[in-house]
């Protein structure tokens, strides 16, 4: 083959692979499956985003950047039930919800900074606890990269992953195609079945209902950044204080909340052996700030396990109705709508005459529940085999 047939040759192969990077960078970033563009929102299109779930992370440090928010709501996958739209947030708005699936404190503290960094007007921070975010066990996700934080705008490396890379390919055809057959349901940020293993299905059924109880509580036993061989890490604990002094330091208003797990689930700590660390978890963070216990065996946190379950998708995730009870409660708004023994705010003060009144209720739920008790202790022989 001749130099100028070599050219010739050089030149198309480079046009092709050109013209198909471009193809393919088009399409990424006119689907934007992961909602990092702002690309303008077809329905039909590009309106839902299935796949952002998976890139999270990554999502949720740009939205940041671009929203701006001077309110925002932090936490796990339990935090991204509240509603930034709620009417207590209507005077702090822009707010959003900057929850994180399986994220530990460390995370929390370093989405919280990017979003000082970009709004350096923060008015107002609530965040939901959970007790594996304070564990040693506890590690930064898979998706977690540290580069993408405390800047503002997208990285060029992230852009051009998702721009280039066959993963965002495959995610913009995989948006594409859920879109035109139109079977999503809600936005992908929001979807619990993606984030806890829950099963899917569209009928509600008490052994669909009672799977995703049993899925969920036995991952937390079994997992060593849950219950397993929990231990309470004091670099968490400072990850947290370091939140709250920052909110102090720049009079940020802050609201703190211990999330409303099901009573199944807290019978899943106790048969672990993790009470006393639970409550010495809560006792920890007290000290720090007045926190808000929606943890306890309310009428909310006892609703029967069935397939019409109003208050519950598993033993550690409620739906968006308590959520909104939650922030009713702690803005005092609208209280009648709230049941009476839902939420208490504890101070170093209360909390010990507080753990007696859940140990009472425990006791009496314990007695009324003896099928969920052998669920629970059943769950947990299967969990230590």
């Amino acid at each position: 083959m001749t130099i100028k047939a070599y050219k010739r040759f050089n030149s198309i192969f480079f046009t092709l692979v050109s013209f198909n990077l471009f193809a393919v960078g088009f399409f990424n970033i006119l689907i934007d499956p992961y909602g990092v563009f702002n690309t303008y929102i077809m329905p039909g299109v590009n309106q839902k985003k299935p796949t952002r779930i998976d890139h999270t992370r990554l999502a949720k440090a740009v939205d940041v950047t671009r929203i701006k928010p001077k309110t925002i709501l932090l936490g796990s996958s339990t935090t991204l039930r509240l509603s930034p739209n709620h009417p207590v947030l209507a005077n702090t708005q822009p707010a959003y919800n900057l929850g994180l699936p399986g994220t530990g404190m460390q995370e929390e503290l370093l989405y919280f900074q990017h979003a000082l960094i970009n709004q350096p007007n923060l008015k107002q921070l609530i965040i939901g606890l959970d007790f594996f975010s304070f564990g040693v066990g506890v590690k930064k996700a898979p998706d977690f990269i540290e580069d993408r934080l405390q800047k503002n705008r997208i990285t060029t490396q992230d852009a051009l992953n998702a721009i280039f890379s066959l993963s965002a390919f495959e995610s913009s055809w995989n948006t594409l195609a859920a879109n035109r057959a139109s079977k999503l349901g809600v936005s992908g940020l929001t979807d619990l079945q993606n984030q806890s293993g829950i099963t899917p299905g569209q009928d509600n059924n008490n052994s669909r209902v009672m799977n995703n109880f049993q899925v969920v509580i036995s991952s937390y036993l079994q997992q060593e950044d849950r219950y397993k061989n929990y231990q309470i890490s004091n670099e968490r604990l400072k990850d947290f204080k370091t939140i709250i002094d920052t909110c102090r330091q720049r009079k940020i208003a802050v609201k703190v909340f211990f999330s409303p797990t099901h009573a199944v689930q807290l019978q899943a700590l106790h048969v672990a052996g993790l009470s006393s660390a639970y409550k010495d978890w809560q006792r920890q963070v007290v000290k720090i700030i007045p926190t808000w216990d929606f943890s306890g065996y309310s009428q909310i946190n006892t609703e029967s396990i069935s397939g019409e379950m109003k208050n519950y998708v598993d033993g550690a995730h409620y739906q968006y109705r308590i959520a909104d009870l939650i922030l009713n409660r702690m803005f005092q708004y609208h209280l009648e709508t709230v049941p009476s023994d839902f939420g208490v705010l504890l101070t170093p003060e209360t909390i010990e005459p507080h753990f007696a009144a859940v140990r009472a209720d425990q006791i009496v739920w314990e007695k009324n529940n003896p099928k969920m008790i052998k669920f629970v202790q059943d769950l947990y022989a299967n969990a230590n085999r």
